[in-house]
């Protein structure tokens, strides 16, 4: 079994004034989802059609994208989610405003 070492973070007072340490474990891991950019939706799509249209578009452009299906409602039509990374969000929507891609 691997010895758990431990580096000291930020000390603080407890509730009862003991000085703590926040311990920072040396075989613990990032997770995944901290490495993973924060997602904006900048167009909602009427067709997966579409949706991959604009997704190619953006890719060609060279920004990260992605899509998914999102339900419309009663009226049983999916639409599709355009998402960007929050930081390109502005600059990718502009860039579909001026190609006429928003549809």
């Amino acid at each position: 079994m691997q010895k758990k070492t431990y580096k000291t973070r930020n000390t603080r007072l407890n509730g009862s004034g003991q000085l703590c340490y926040n311990r920072v474990y040396s075989n613990q891991r990032r997770s995944a989802a901290a490495l993973e950019p924060v997602w904006t939706v900048i167009h909602l799509a009427r067709s997966e059609q579409s949706a991959r249209e604009i997704l190619r578009f953006l890719q060609e452009e060279s920004f990260l994208a992605r899509f998914r299906r999102v339900s419309a409602g009663a009226q049983g039509r999916d639409c599709y989610e355009i998402l960007v990374p929050s930081g390109e969000a502005g600059e990718a929507q502009q860039l579909l405003i001026e190609n006429n891609l928003l549809r």
